[in-house]
């Protein structure tokens, strides 16, 4: 018999220290293993073996792949406040939504089922189009950036390990993000394939490692979701990228996760849309999404273990991103989280991006959690705050200045719920570091 995790909280579990990570055949879970996803995750113990899971925000998301929406952000300036005001917006406690729909249920009950989108013929033109579109905006005066994202989508070498297009695109979609490191990674074939496959409901993406040891693991992704947006698979992506051996942890996943919403906020502070349309996928990622962006201290700094009230205002109660995470081992108080496990040169890769620290040898553990929660650098306040609007949360908690009070050339926000803060420039590639990740 298959035993889901259903905590109180409306979350998706995954497992804790020691456990497989994942092993299905023909789609089904077998006993004794831990199934592990950006989604959902099932545990089947075996007899008299204790289960030691971790529970977790329902996430991930994405829009029609069919769909071409035109490119919603533009490098202007609004005429409001400046720079110094988008901090004072981010001090403020957490945003509230105005529009629920664009969250799952479990979080805010007036809101309608999710239902995934209709399956639709995969069309090559229009994903082609898509990407090439997402790098234009992100890289408008570097085509050389362009190109390089382009030729992924031919490149034998990736076609021979992901041979969806649809997959390839999300991939290539990773370039200028701060998950950018994780096309290398399954590139240079960290996963032996990359494949949609026939998940349980509610599963987004898993990394599936081989029950014997002997091979390397696979990537997938659940063919339920295949004709979401195919941008919003990149977050998994970077999520799954991670998860490269057999070994798995509480704070492995919490840290996963920390990280993967970061390039959620990228495309959705580029593009609102994605954010907007509605779709199942899309509404999983932004409910979590919401509680990292509200998880905020005093001074407006992004954090995972702080925010100044419920993250989802008006809605099921959560005091910050990171309880979002709890074991159930009973042996853990609390359900505090206190397993690590081994890192990789990618976490390596990832944290020297998203905060700008360079460690030697990185592992999921509590001190790699504390440089998450103190240094994140991936998203600028503007862009925490272009992200916010994009999920249609109210950020206008500042009070107005006089006009008077605003700097010549000073970049302006304005700060209503349906309005985007933009601030002129290029996109910050790879958190400001000054170089590609790629190649």
């Amino acid at each position: 018999m298959i035993h889901t995790i259903r905590p109180s909280l409306p979350v998706f579990s995954g497992k804790s220290q020691g456990s497989r990570r994942s092993h299905i055949a023909s789609g089904e879970l077998q006993t004794g293993d831990a199934y592990e996803a950006s989604g959902k995750s099932f545990h089947i113990p075996k007899p008299g073996k204790k289960s030691a899971l971790l529970t977790l925000m329902m996430l991930a998301g994405s829009a029609n792949a069919s769909t071409l929406p035109t490119q919603a952000r533009r490098d202007v300036s609004l005429a409001g406040e400046g720079t110094g005001d988008i901090l004072e917006i981010l001090k403020c406690p957490p945003f509230e939504p105005t529009d629920h729909r664009l969250f799952v249920p479990q979080t805010y009950t007036d809101t309608p089922d999710l239902v995934p989108v209709d399956v639709k013929p995969v069309n090559s033109t229009e994903i082609k189009a898509q990407l090439e579109k997402t790098l234009t905006f992100r890289f408008p005066e570097n085509k050389t950036a362009i190109q390089e994202g382009m030729d992924l989508l031919a490149d034998s070498q990736l076609k021979a390990l992901v041979p969806d297009i649809r997959l390839q695109a999300s991939l290539a979609a990773l370039m200028g993000t701060p998950g950018e490191a994780a096309i290398d990674v399954i590139k240079n074939g960290a996963f032996r394939s990359v494949r949609f496959e026939n998940l349980p409901s509610g599963i987004i993406a898993a990394s599936k490692p081989d029950p014997a040891n002997r091979q390397k693991p696979e990537l997938l992704f659940n063919k339920q979701y295949e004709s979401e947006d195919f941008r919003l698979f990149s977050s998994g992506f970077a999520h799954e990228a991670l998860h490269q051996d057999s070994i798995a942890s509480g704070r492995e996943e919490r840290i996963s996760h920390s990280l993967d919403t970061l390039v959620y906020g990228k495309l959705i502070e580029e593009d609102p849309s994605l954010a907007e349309s509605g779709t199942e996928l899309a509404r999983r990622q932004n409910t979590k999404l919401m509680a990292r962006l509200n998880s905020r201290d005093a001074q407006g700094n992004l954090r995972l273990f702080t925010a100044q009230g419920n993250v989802y205002p008006n809605g099921t109660s959560l005091e910050n991103f990171a309880a979002a995470f709890k074991s159930t081992d009973p042996n853990s108080p609390n359900g505090t989280i206190t397993d690590n496990s081994p890192g990789n040169d990618l976490l390596k890769q990832y944290l020297l991006t998203m905060t700008g620290t360079d460690l030697d040898k990185p592992d999921f553990d509590a001190e790699t959690e504390k440089l998450i929660d103190e240094k994140q650098t991936a998203l600028t306040p503007a862009e925490v705050v272009r992200a916010a609007q994009a999920l249609k949360l109210n950020v206008d908690c500042v009070e107005k200045k006089p006009p008077s009070d605003n700097q010549p050339g000073t970049p302006h926000v304005t700060s209503g719920a349906g309005q985007r803060a933009v601030v002129p420039g290029p996109f910050r590639l790879a958190a400001e570091l000054g170089k590609r990740i790629l190649g």
